[in-house]
This record gives C-alpha cells, structure tokens and sequence, in this order.
C-alpha cells in the first residue's frame, strides 16, 4: 500500500527490462563471432559495458531493494 515503494520497485523493474533486451542483442550480435572475426575488436568493450550495468545495478538492488524486503525493526 505504500506508493513510494511501489513506484521504486516498478522501476527497477523497468530498468531490469531495458538491461535484459540489452543483454540478449548483445548475445544475439556475438553469437556468431567464430565466423565473424571483425567482431571481436568490439567485444571487450561490449562486454565491459554489460558488465558495469550489472554491478551497478546489483549495488543499488542491495542498496535500497533488499532492504524493502526486511521485517522493520
């Protein structure tokens, strides 16, 4: 019943969505690396930048979400 929270978890949850259609055309571009050696100059920056999106969002995630979750004191 609290708008505030829900608003916040609504938009984790948007944000969750933007990063997964990220990380599927990422997969969806490499997976044919083998036969497409060019791609692989992209790659390492590619995949730094998913990475860098995860971690930051899992900090928040345990920053603010996860304490949601926990009885009050």
């Amino acid at each position: 019943n609290d708008s505030v929270s829900h608003q916040m978890m609504h938009g984790f949850r948007h944000e969750m969505d933007g990063i997964g259609r990220v990380v599927v055309g990422f997969l969806e571009k490499y997976k044919t690396i083998s036969q497409h050696p060019e791609l692989a100059k992209s790659f390492p920056a590619d995949l730094q930048g998913i990475g860098e999106a995860l971690v930051a969002r899992i900090k928040r995630e345990e920053d603010i979400l996860y304490p949601m979750y926990s009885a009050p004191n």
